[in-house]
């Protein structure tokens, strides 16, 4: 079979390496469909490079460039990014009528990449997965998305979400939106489990050769982003006897040039220093120096509240190492993350953040100072993450879904042409 993926718009491809967690699902996909005898045609930004030697790969390039590149020089406006992306769709309109695919894999969030995903689906086998969750994308866009989603579904294509915890909030939260208002309107309560139903774990893990004896350090793996939450680590270690932390951090530029940087960041890592703490920053490491202390790491820290699937936690889990999870209480008491979906409250340390920072600041204290006295059987952590999330897992999953969408092809035959 022929496969065709849009990639998203937002970052550069590089050959040697990976830019944000979309990419890593990406390329999963890439290498699940190679694996399995097909041909693969990755639609991406002109900017990209080949990132995948497989005879079977093709980079499928726009004339259109990433928004990483604009966002070097200065940053865009919301009205700039969508100009941006109309003119992609026509690109890879073109492209997906060349390669006549047998199946297209959207991973764009853009409105108009979404729109083109369910036009496509009169044709041929058509899906979109979706990254976010409704705290960082419930915003005036997702109305049109929505009703593209639905489209989507009606005719035999599916959306997809990378976690069931993903899945169910966006069904709580379209739930909400449906009954407290009119902006969807043309949606009805009972379409919502139709549309936001299928799920597929965004990653895989390999098998260690053997799991590492734990040092002292804590690790955190993120980005210069406020969307990760960093600064809230930092904050609340101030008050934390002071740990050996280990912070990895990928960023295309200079950190001094990223504004969350040099106002959230650097100021708070510079306090902490002053009160003893001993701390590494990496800026854009080798992934073997990062792996190797990831897992000699006494604990990994997870600070964003919102992941749809966090990467870094199954990485940490396949070595053994246990992460501390920054989490939300929700009404009911019960403090929630996708952590808990992944692997399980039993093998996390999960610190509310919902309330003051005080009781944040203690739990925080106690997760470490418990790792740092034990930091559990790293054996039993290691084997329940591989037992879910092997390369043999996304697979199966994969070519579920896969072959899901041609059985509704077959019941939902391509629409004729007028002439026809």
């Amino acid at each position: 079979m022929k496969i065709a993926i849009i990639g998203q718009t937002l970052n550069k491809n590089w050959a040697g390496k990976i830019s944000g967690g979309i990419q890593t699902v990406e390329r999963l996909h890439v290498k699940i469909f190679l694996s399995e005898d097909h041909e693969v045609y990755f639609i991406a930004p002109g900017d990209s490079e080949v990132f995948n030697d497989h005879q079977n790969f093709h980079l499928c390039k726009m004339q259109g460039v990433s928004q990483e590149f604009y966002s070097t020089q200065t940053p865009l406006t919301r009205a700039e990014k969508s100009a941006i992306n109309k003119k992609l769709t026509a690109e890879i309109r073109d492209w997906v009528n060349e390669i006549k695919p047998d199946l297209v894999i959207n991973h764009s969030f853009s409105s108009s990449h979404v729109r083109l995903a369910a036009e496509l689906a009169e044709k041929m086998p058509s899906v979109c997965f979706i990254h976010n969750t409704p705290d960082t994308a419930m915003d005036i866009g997702i109305i049109a998305k929505v009703q593209f989603y639905k489209k989507l579904t009606e005719r035999g294509g599916a959306l997809v979400c990378v976690s069931k915890y993903q899945r169910d909030l966006w069904r709580i939260a379209l739930r909400q939106r449906v009954k407290n208002g009119e902006s969807f309107n043309f949606l009805k309560e009972e379409d919502i489990d139709k549309i936001y139903d299928q799920y597929c774990y965004p990653v895989y893990v390999d098998t260690p050769s053997q799991l590492a004896l734990p040092k002292d350090h804590f690790i955190v793996i993120t980005r210069p982003d406020p969307i990760k939450n960093l600064h809230k680590l930092l904050e609340l270690s101030i008050n934390v006897n002071p740990y050996p932390l280990h912070i990895y951090l990928a960023h295309p530029g200079k950190l001094e040039e990223n504004e969350y940087y040099t106002t959230k960041l650097a100021p708070r890592l510079e306090l902490l220093k002053s009160k003893g703490y001993e701390i590494t920053l990496h800026h854009n490491a080798p992934r073997t120096q990062l792996l190797d202390d990831l897992a000699t790491a006494r604990g990994c820290f997870i600070p964003c509240t919102v992941e749809a699937a966090p990467v870094v936690l199954l990485e940490a889990g396949a070595l053994g190492v246990r992460s501390i999870v920054f989490a939300k209480a929700k009404r009911h008491g019960t403090v929630d993350h996708a952590a808990n979906d992944l692997i399980g409250s039993d093998f996390l340390e999960l610190v509310n953040v919902t309330g003051s920072d005080e009781e944040a600041s203690i739990a925080l204290s106690k997760a470490i100072e418990k790792l740092t006295a034990d930091p559990g059987n790293r054996q039993n952590l290691s084997d329940l993450t591989l037992s879910r999330h092997s390369f043999s897992n996304r697979t199966y999953d994969i070519m579920k879904l896969t072959a899901q969408l041609l059985v509704n092809t077959l019941r939902n035959p391509p629409r004729k042409a007028l002439w026809e």
